[in-house]
């Protein structure tokens, strides 16, 4: 059971869906930062749970699943030194 199963007022609660969209975050994360009367309980609860679990805004921070990440570039092969 999670600390917030107790909190009916949370935001996320009103439009789960919102929290979901990692595309344009920014009104969930303004929601959570600036509304969201569950904001402390949410981010200590957030920081308990392994980083790559979490999906979508939480506590005002964007959560992307690693299957979602963009690709990083390659490195450049070392070049020797002669």
């Amino acid at each position: 059971m999670s600390p917030l199963d107790d909190l009916a007022d949370v935001l996320c609660r009103q439009d789960p869906e919102m929290w979901d969209d990692t595309t344009d975050p920014q009104p969930a994360v303004d929601g959570c930062l600036y509304r969201c009367k569950a904001y402390n309980a949410c981010r200590q609860w957030a920081q308990t749970q392994p980083a790559d679990s979490l999906v979508g805004v939480i506590a005002g921070e964007v959560y992307v699943h690693p299957s979602d990440r963009k690709p990083r570039r390659p490195r450049k092969p070392k070049q020797e030194i002669a």
